[in-house]
């Protein structure tokens, strides 16, 4: 038997649809609110000089270590 000829599989080829429901809808929504601060910092955070980056980097680091993990405590700032 011979493999098929590549025009036979192009032919074959169904067209792509949108399945009827989406997929995951049962996922549950993430509905925690963001920190308006946090976000301003994230979006300035490429146009800020290096020496402003550094010094909340150093600020965030004196409160978690170097790591940045927090410890579990929740009144360290």
């Amino acid at each position: 038997m011979n493999p098929p000829l590549i025009r036979d599989k192009i032919n074959n080829i169904k067209p792509l649809r949108l399945p009827e429901t989406p997929p995951a809808h049962y996922l549950p929504t993430d509905t925690r609110q963001s920190d308006p601060d946090l976000a301003i910092v994230v979006e300035s955070w490429g146009g800020l000089p290096a020496a402003i980056r550094a010094g909340i980097v150093a600020m965030v680091r004196s409160v978690y270590g170097e790591g940045g993990v927090r410890d579990g405590s929740p009144d360290r700032l």
